[in-house]
């Protein structure tokens, strides 16, 4: 006879230090939020092709398009940190971004 499987609160009795974490710890840490982000280093103001850029560097090496779910997952995450300023005066005219300003209270 195989033992009883347990339910995700009776595993959290069982190990009280789960209780103590925050609910979603790598909420924020995934490889597109984080590219994102450093993207932001020392600048201001990005263009959404430079974001572009630094998230698929690899594609853009090799000579390939930045398809559109690509581009989705980039501004997907972008209206979530950043807020879009306008548009740029080059060719193409890309999307510029600001960082938002979170406030802490």
């Amino acid at each position: 006879m195989s033992p009883k499987p347990q339910t995700p609160l009776t595993k959290r009795e069982n190990y009280p230090n789960l209780l103590l974490g925050p609910r979603a710890p790598n909420k924020g840490r995934g490889r597109l939020q984080v590219q994102i982000r450093r993207g932001f280093v020392g600048r201001e103001v990005i263009t959404s092709s430079e974001i572009y850029n630094n998230c698929y560097p690899r594609r853009r090496v090799a000579g390939q398009q930045i398809d559109r779910p690509y581009r989705w997952s980039v501004v997907r995450i972008l209206r979530q940190v950043a807020d879009p300023i306008g548009r740029a005066e080059t060719i193409g005219r890309p999307v510029l971004w600001r960082l938002k300003t979170f406030r802490r209270s």
